[in-house]
């Protein structure tokens, strides 16, 4: 496990595996605890569930070890399935939250992350080059952004992407027809040091013993 502490003030993200964390006006403090916790929720998920082929019981599994280490839920994010055939149709994505609280910043910030994410990218090589069905991808952006003084307000919004390909050779013209499901899963939490606090040291424990995430520090 990397610790990005000492230079963290040189950039506003990173990115570890399936993950792009963004927080920009975070303190130190805070910064290292999201990572840890994000790194911890994803290591449970992924001891139980595959992430790319059972990507809902694994989003629900991360989101209950969110809960269980102190953070509270705000509310959910409330989006259909997105059904594509143009790459150019993932340049906004969009969705919306349960409940009144004010999350234009957040959302602001999770539009830079899919863009820095190329999820656009990778669907442009998938319609252009795609021969085979199934899940091509699933990760989660997590922008942040600080409230009430020691308080970090998370948006944990997973993309799971998968795909169909079908080939048509009626009236001796080979086509094929491409088109990519896009789902999004998550909800907004807010994680005070108070409640962390009985927590930190375990999970902190826990991912040293771990010693399997390569975090890479990057401005979005």
């Amino acid at each position: 496990m990397n610790n990005l502490k000492s230079d963290s003030t040189h950039f506003n993200a990173v990115i570890s595996g399936n993950h792009l964390i963004s927080f920009p006006e975070l303190s130190e403090t805070q910064r290292q605890d999201v990572i840890d916790l994000m790194m911890y929720a994803d290591f449970y998920a992924s001891q139980t569930w595959r992430r790319e082929e059972q990507w809902t019981s694994w989003m629900q599994y991360y989101q209950k070890q969110l809960l269980a280490s102190g953070c509270q839920l705000v509310s959910n994010i409330v989006k259909e399935p997105i059904y594509i055939t143009d790459a150019s149709e993932l340049d906004h994505i969009g969705f919306g939250v349960t409940g009144t609280a004010r999350v234009g910043k957040l959302l602001e910030l999770a539009q830079r992350s899919f863009k820095a994410a190329r999820v656009s990218h990778y669907a442009r090589h998938f319609f252009e080059f795609g021969s085979a069905a199934g899940s091509l991808s699933a990760f989660q952006v997590v922008p942040c952004e600080p409230v009430d003084g020691d308080t970090v307000r998370i948006l944990i919004c997973g993309l799971n992407a998968s795909a169909t390909v079908v080939s048509d050779d009626r009236g001796g013209d080979w086509r094929v027809n491409r088109e990519m499901v896009i789902r999004l899963s998550g909800g907004i939490y807010s994680l005070s040091q108070k409640d962390y606090t009985a927590h930190r040291d375990r999970i902190r424990t826990r991912l040293l013993q771990v010693s399997r995430y390569n975090l890479r520090g990057v401005n979005i």
